[in-house]
């Protein structure tokens, strides 16, 4: 983001340096007058500057003005939870010591863009009234302006780019499949109190009868409890042993993700149990330990696909950690769209009971509608305890791409920017150089050019710089995108689809804006060009 700030930056100096140099440039007779009468170089430079500063001056005061507003209608575009994921977003706001630093970075700004415009009509000399001056001056005039043309060109095609692959990645990123079905899911949290639930059977039966009553509700179709849900922003991992084979070396354990349910969670989540069962009743305390493993844990620990059956433990003293025989395998669930799943493995409530649990039921009313009738449920069974975090899974999901989505918009409101201020910049230029070239026009008009010749005369005029610039700014993309690979989901940073369209739609903006111009050409009378200055 603080690149594409920086580029959005490039884009407009190069567009005021275009804009003032245009407006410098027709006031070549007014310089001439003035230097004639007497007046130093350095006080028309000075004159002019002063101007440039009011100019430049009120539109920093505007763009602080931008800048508050702005921070506002982020704060209203918050989801809520956002916080939840992005520490700081609760603190933010304008900071004063960037604010105070903007004085110093736009005076270095003005007088770097403003400076080279005024020094090049300054070039202008009394004896340069002959057309043979005037041309060369021009000539060095469009120069600059050509210059900070493809320099513009350059900073907009990566910044565009930049926005394509990350509008790219984020759709893959809403189309991925989490391994679970989210509609008609209703989630709420609770923590039950050591101080009050010592007791493991204590816990394990609160949930128990919990589940059972919300069961029982109209509109409810399954219920259970999981200690995280899944895009929860939430994980618990352990290392484990697997019976028959040597313990690892130091730095090479078995790793794998674990969660604890009761039973009907994988039916409640829509998770589908592959091979073997789910948890049932039986699995409690005392009764033979169980666990359920992901697709990716059997296949690489077991990758002849017998994995169940076999049993694996936790570190530790074997009476603390029993051997546990794994009796299903449930399909992948993904707890972070953006990254590949891990080995997971799960452990049944009751005989790994937790204190923090989400409750999760399947209605099949609208979710949200059924979060009073189960809280009454929690009261009924302990009137002090709460709940909190009340969600749907389709808000959870939301929550849990929120940032991305956060990127994303913001990286598209640059881009737009940058969009409007290429444009402009190109249609600036253009018009600069059809004003530049109305005496030459008028007379290929007398010498019989049609107004189609005049018109692809300065529409190839115009995309010949254009393409050059988009050229060096795509391959400039090309190789900057390749850091971006940490921020794309499901899309290379050199994707070639991203790239094309971004080129067709670059040379399709740079074709408007010199279109509009050349068009204002054709109509130029050869009879006022030839009367021109």
């Amino acid at each position: 983001m603080m690149a594409a700030v920086g580029f959005v930056l490039l884009i407009a100096c190069a567009n005021v340096a275009n804009l003032m140099l245009a407006r410098a440039s027709g006031r070549q007779k007014e310089i001439t007058l003035r230097c004639a009468l007497g007046a130093s170089r350095w006080r028309i430079l000075r004159q002019l500057m002063v101007e440039s500063f009011v100019i430049a001056l009120i539109g920093g005061v505007l763009g602080i003005l931008v800048a508050f507003w702005g921070i506002d209608l982020l704060k209203a575009a918050n989801p809520g939870e956002a916080a939840k994921y992005a520490p700081g977003w609760g603190r933010i706001g304008i900071s004063f010591p960037v604010l105070a630093f903007n004085p110093r970075a736009f005076s270095a700004q003005w007088a770097g863009v403003r400076a080279r415009p005024r020094l090049a009509i300054l070039q202008t000399r009394l004896e340069q009234r002959s057309e043979r001056g005037r041309t060369a001056n021009n000539r060095g005039l469009a120069s600059f302006a050509k210059s900070a043309r493809r320099f513009r060109d350059r900073a907009f095609a990566r910044l565009v780019n930049w926005r394509g692959l990350l509008f790219r990645s984020f759709l893959s990123l809403l189309k991925t499949n989490p391994g679970f079905n989210s509609d008609g899911v209703l989630t709420m949290n609770l923590n039950l109190p050591f101080a009050k639930y010592k007791e493991d059977a204590q816990r394990a039966a609160f949930y128990s009868d919990l589940v059972q009553r919300v069961k029982e509700l109209p509109g409810v179709q399954s219920a259970a409890a999981v200690n995280y849900i899944p895009l929860g922003g939430s994980n618990s991992s352990d290392f484990f042993l697997i019976e028959g084979t040597p313990d690892p070396l130091p730095g090479q354990e078995h790793n794998g993700r674990y969660r604890v349910c009761t039973p009907d969670y994988f039916q409640t989540m829509g998770i589908s149990i592959l091979r073997g069962r789910g948890f049932t009743d039986q699995d409690k305390t005392g009764a033979q330990r169980v666990v359920i493993v992901n697709e990716t844990l059997a296949r690489r620990f077991w990758p002849n696909g017998d994995a169940l059956g076999k049993r694996i433990r936790f570190y530790g003293p074997l009476e603390r950690a029993p051997w546990m025989e794994i009796v299903g395998i449930v399909q992948d669930v993904k707890h972070e769209l953006n990254l590949p799943v891990t080995p997971e493995y799960y452990l049944p409530h009751a005989q790994d009971s937790w204190n923090a649990m989400v409750l999760v039921a399947r209605t099949t009313a609208e979710p949200g509608s059924m979060a009073a009738p189960i809280r009454q449920q929690v009261l009924a069974l302990d009137k002090d305890q709460p709940v909190f975090d009340v969600h749907t899974m389709r808000e959870v999901r939301a929550i849990s791409v929120t940032l991305y989505t956060f990127g994303f918009a913001m990286m598209a409101i640059f881009a737009t920017v940058a969009l409007v201020l290429a444009a402009i910049g190109i249609y600036g230029v253009m018009a600069f150089a059809v004003t530049q070239r109305t005496q030459e026009i008028g007379i290929r008009m007398a010498l019989g050019a049609q107004a189609a010749d005049v018109l692809k005369l300065v529409v190839k005029n115009g995309m010949s710089l254009a393409v050059i610039g988009l050229v060096a700014g795509l391959a400039g993309a090309f190789a900057v995108t390749r850091l971006m690979a940490s921020l794309l989901f499901g899309v290379s940073p050199t994707d070639v689809v991203t790239f094309a369209l971004v080129t067709i739609g670059l040379l399709l903006v740079a074709l408007l804006a010199c279109f509009i111009p050349a068009r204002r050409a054709t109509k130029v009378d050869p009879l006022v060009a030839l009367r021109y200055e």
